[in-house]
């Protein structure tokens, strides 16, 4: 019995630590698409100026394509990161119920050894 609430112990302080850094990168996956997504409407802004001048390609891609695919990548770390956070939730709020459930089962030696004692003493 004490071997599995250690278990679940450990696997309620891992949901935990592991939920704070899901939610770290969450956060961080968010910033990153904001960021894109910034940059991209102060680059529509620039190309609306008069002495504006498209930049070359890089690796054949256009500067626009490039920040559209930052955007993307951000959204898409937001969403894996959003997963794991669940998870980690779920693993966390598992391990609670199951101590909480332990906590209130009585183990059966005690109540032979009760009965036991009580014997003992007439």
């Amino acid at each position: 019995m004490k071997s599995i609430r250690t278990i679940l112990w450990i696997q309620l302080a891992l949901g935990l630590v592991g939920g704070y850094v899901a939610f770290a990168y969450v956060h961080w996956g968010a910033m990153s698409s904001s960021w894109a997504y910034n940059l991209r409407v102060e680059h529509d802004r620039m190309k609306q100026s008069p002495d504006y001048h498209e930049p070359a390609p890089i690796r054949d891609q256009s500067f626009a394509k490039i920040l559209d695919d930052l955007q993307a990548y951000g959204h898409a770390r937001a969403d894996v990161a959003f997963y794991w956070l669940l998870t980690c939730g779920v693993l966390a709020v598992f391990a609670v119920v199951m101590l909480w459930l332990l906590r209130r089962v009585v183990p059966a030696n005690k109540t032979l050894q009760a009965t036991a004692a009580g014997l003992s003493v007439l």
